[in-house]
């Protein structure tokens, strides 16, 4: 067994741990229990520190699962056991996927104490940096160097960082585009949707339609039967005008349905929502969609003089709405 060193504290920085840092000393300090378990380690009282992650595991303390991945992949205060530690990094992986990833997609990489499987290596690991995503790339390089420590930062990993990066760097319709690439490859995992959903609402602040389109779709899975469209119905808005065809599409239906609160339809009315239905249907169709069973439907309940203004109001690119 090796003694333990300061390396755990950094390591417990970098896995989130309620800590604070004191200003020019070379201290940490931790709060609560984590403050016992630290001091613990460093007076090399394994009795203690064992003793305590084994009660915090049992209330199923996510940092005990990680702490006890830490102890048992470096042999710290126990003897070192690989498939131990990935067993803990595991359960903790599936009770919040977080930084502590990067440490399970390190041992799939090398074979150590699981089999080796670079795939899942790679997927752990973009887990891992998408925790990172709201951060400077300085600091994902601190965190991710802290937390690899010793092992140092394999290319795989890199890769995810220098991924990242990429997508941060870019415009808008690149934040679109890795927004669906991450949701495509989320298998239902939350972090992958929160991610991919962050990267769209930023894109569609600075305009991009296509992700202000998906985003009124997205909406449209959220809302549960029964329930206004509002969000859903802002989206296709500003995506429609402009110039998005499906948004259109989209929009048109919603105002025929009035699914966008009360005040959408006591304003309106089912004439005034049937007409910008109408109106929207026509730009839609001027972009090459096929509406017309739509154009036709709501139209039966239009006055031939309402279609005929909501279509040349629509063929000149009007974008007034209501």
């Amino acid at each position: 067994m090796r003694k333990p060193d300061t390396y755990i504290l950094v390591t417990l920085v970098a896995l989130g741990m309620v800590i604070w840092v004191v200003p020019g000393e070379d201290s940490i300090r931790l709060r609560g229990w984590q403050g016992v378990y630290i001091e613990a380690l460093e007076k090399w009282d394994c009795r203690t520190a064992v003793s305590l992650l084994e009660k915090k595991e049992a209330e199923g303390d996510l940092k005990a699962f990680i702490n006890f991945g830490e102890l048992y992949e470096t042999g710290r205060c126990v003897d070192r056991d690989l498939a131990r530690a990935a067993e803990y990094y595991q359960a903790a992986h599936d009770k919040d996927p977080s930084l502590v990833s990067a440490r399970l997609g390190y041992l799939y990489l090398r074979g150590l104490g699981v089999g080796k499987n670079e795939e899942r290596a790679r997927n752990l690991f973009r887990q891992a940096v998408l925790v990172m995503i709201g951060l400077s790339p300085e600091w994902r390089e601190a965190l991710v160097e802290a937390l690899m420590g010793e092992r140092g930062i394999p290319p795989e990993l890199r890769a995810e960082l220098d991924w990242i990066q990429n997508i941060k760097s870019g415009g808008p319709h690149d934040w679109y585009e890795a927004a669906l690439q991450i949701r495509e490859e989320s298998g239902g995992d939350l972090l992958h949707e929160q991610a991919a959903r962050d990267l769209l609402e930023k894109a569609a602040r600075e305009g991009d339609r296509d992700a202000q389109y998906e985003l009124g779709r997205w909406h449209l899975e959220d809302v549960a039967p029964g329930e206004p469209h509002l969000e859903a119905f802002g989206y296709f808005l500003d995506a429609a005008e402009q110039g998005h065809h499906e948004a259109q599409k989209e929009l048109a239906l919603l105002y025929e349905s009035g699914d966008f609160g009360d005040r959408g339809r006591d304003y309106w009315g089912d004439s005034g929502r049937d007409y910008w239905a109408y109106y929207w249907l026509v730009r839609a169709k001027e972009g090459g969609l096929n509406v017309e069973e739509e154009l036709e439907r709501i139209g039966a309940r239009l006055t031939d003089e309402e279609k005929q203004w909501a279509t040349s109001r629509a063929q000149k690119g009007h974008l007034e709405t209501p």
